[in-house]
């Protein structure tokens, strides 16, 4: 009996198993209802990594990448969805370029939120609110916040 067609058949299952188990992972978490002045910045991709260690640690999602600026804190999502409140934002940076542009959120304990996005106009309100809400913004996002997208 030639067993090679089940083993063939059957060696797809343990990854089957493992992108159900990330997609499961990801769903999960608090989510916080959207509120009227809450800002959703559409995202194609979004990054994480710990600053200072550069893409050796890094991870990425352009399935299901999340940023909400809610009124009281900042909700995204790489690989699972995370709440922070805006007093944990150390830094945040911009990056423009000319198809799309990113938003860099570093967090006090080290942790950077990449996510990028086409819209800019988003991206201009959600610096501006950042800002409003005490963040720190380094020239580039505050150029780009006071442009309003242009």
């Amino acid at each position: 009996m030639n067993i090679w067609p089940l083993i063939i058949g059957l060696a797809p299952l343990p990854i089957l198993a493992i992108v159900v188990g990330i997609f499961v992972f990801s769903r999960s978490g608090e989510r916080v209802p959207m509120a009227p002045g809450d800002i959703a910045v559409p995202l194609s991709a979004a990054f994480g990594s710990r600053k200072g260690l550069g893409p050796l640690a890094g991870t990425h999602n352009n399935l299901n990448p999340l940023l909400i600026l809610h009124a009281d804190a900042v909700e995204y999502r790489v690989v699972k969805r995370t709440t922070a409140p805006y007093a944990d934002i150390a830094e945040v940076d911009a990056a423009p370029g000319r198809w799309s542009s990113d938003i860099i959120l570093t967090f006090g304990d080290g942790y950077r939120f990449a996510g990028r996005t086409k819209d800019r106009g988003a991206l201009a309100a959600a610096l501006k609110l950042l800002a409003a809400k005490g963040c720190a913004l380094t020239a580039a996002a505050s150029a780009l916040g006071e442009g309003g997208g242009a």
